[in-house]
């Protein structure tokens, strides 16, 4: 079977892969030798030409880290703030309003982001 016409419609390949009682079979054999897959497009499949996708670039997160001044004066550094939050029962909104400077504290914690 030929590629350049299978996802032409009324060839020989197009009908075998489509309209035939054993089309399931043709586009197996067919994804087997030249590679690629079948999408449903409508009610007909549409053969795909599978192309080498360049390796995305991971770049790594640094996570955001935050001091926490606790009401002892002690400053904690920590980068999961919710889960700093349940730890020390308190409200994640709040610390968030502490943090942009909308509210001095937070049951006395102050909180602040590392600057890079």
């Amino acid at each position: 079977m030929k590629k350049e016409f299978v996802n032409l419609r009324n060839t020989r390949e197009w009908v075998r892969c489509n309209e035939d009682s054993r089309a399931h079979l043709w586009r197996d054999r067919f994804t087997q030798e030249h590679g690629g897959e079948f999408k449903k497009n409508g009610i007909y499949w549409q053969w795909l030409e599978q192309t080498e996708k360049p390796e995305k670039e991971v770049v790594a997160k640094q996570k955001q880290l935050y001091i926490f001044t606790d009401p002892d004066g002690r400053e904690v550094i920590t980068d999961n703030l919710s889960k700093f939050c349940r730890e020390n029962k308190l409200n994640k909104s709040t610390v968030y309003l502490v943090m942009n400077g909308k509210r001095n504290h937070h049951k006395h914690f102050k909180c602040r982001k590392v600057e890079d």
